[in-house]
């Protein structure tokens, strides 16, 4: 969708080869416009004036994502501009959004390096600035909003530690949580008022929140004992709720909302807002337990069992 909401641009993979032609629909009339890009991957930013898009298109022989192009409406896709091409064939080119919607965020992957590029979305005629050369076996995710970056990196440890840097000095980081030998920083989400982390420790996966300063406020509280729960989808960085996914043994997969006190006072308790038909079981007729096991070798590993209550209990 268009910063203006009138357009909304549509890719379509016509071949089964994830070759993407994408095309713009006006929503005020419901007519297709004219331009067609063709062989992309699929993946579009809209530049703030809703007049330009980037997206990416693949190699002929490789078909992998190497190439930035900005389009502009109405015109012919030969006229497009050539904003970043990448010549080594171990990266991926992916395309973000940052969260404040400012920046164009130009990702580059290979299996143990990063590397990200931004561009204003206000000036897409502008050249990208990189945020933090490529180094061999750092890894490092970010985003930015109010002013700040926010970055997801393996710089000092291989489980990841979460920074903040200034707009204006994106090198210069100051760390809020410190990478940990026994505990993997996976995800985070940044709302104005708050920022939650996803981390995976003693194989289940827990949610945090911090303050806008990195400072802990609280983690939250699950009643089963083996689960998977996960950050969602939450476009909305001024919200005060957070989309979280859930599923256990004795639930099916559960989309929750997440509030805090700065957004509704006393706001603390989970309510199920979308739930899959799997019939869920109650608490009374099934239970599940994870209890660690001592194998031979030096470390410890767990399992999750299920049962009936009236079935004799096994752990």
């Amino acid at each position: 969708m268009s910063p203006d909401n009138r357009l909304l641009a549509v890719s379509e993979d016509l071949g089964a080869r994830r070759q993407y032609r994408i095309q713009v629909r006006d929503l005020a009339s419901g007519d297709w416009l004219t331009d067609a890009l063709e062989n992309t991957s699929g993946e579009l930013v809209w530049a703030a004036d809703s007049r330009q898009l980037f997206y990416v298109t693949l190699d002929e022989e490789t078909l992998l994502p190497c190439r930035l192009w900005c389009h502009t409406l109405g015109e012919p896709q030969a006229q497009d501009r050539l904003i970043y091409e990448e010549l080594d064939d171990s990266f991926y080119l992916s395309l973000d959004l940052s969260r404040s919607e400012a920046y164009l965020l130009i990702c580059l992957e290979s299996t143990l390096s990063t590397e990200v590029w931004c561009l204003p979305t206000d000036a897409p005629t502008g050249q990208p600035d990189c945020l933090l050369p490529r180094q061999e076996g750092h890894e490092y995710y970010l985003d930015h909003l109010a002013g700040h970056w926010l970055i997801r990196s393996n710089r000092d440890g291989a489980n990841f530690g979460l920074y903040r840097a200034a707009e204006a000095s994106p090198r210069q980081w100051q760390t809020l949580v410190a990478p940990s030998d026994a505990v993997l920083l996976q995800d985070f989400e940044w709302f104005d008022s708050a920022i939650l982390v996803e981390e995976r420790v003693a194989g289940l996966t827990r949610l945090r929140q911090l303050d806008p300063q990195g400072q802990p406020v609280r983690t939250l509280q699950f009643a089963d004992a083996a689960y998977v729960t996960w950050l969602g989808f939450n476009p909305c960085p001024h919200s005060g709720e957070c989309r979280y996914g859930y599923s256990a043994m004795t639930r099916p997969a559960a989309s929750m909302p997440w509030t805090w006190p700065a957004a509704r006072s006393g706001c603390s308790n989970s309510r199920r807002c979308w739930a899959s038909s799997i019939p869920r079981p109650t608490p009374v007729s099934a239970c599940c337990c994870r209890p660690v096991m001592v194998p031979r070798c030096p470390s410890p590993w767990s399992i999750a069992g299920i049962w009936r209550i009236c079935a004799r209990r096994l752990c």
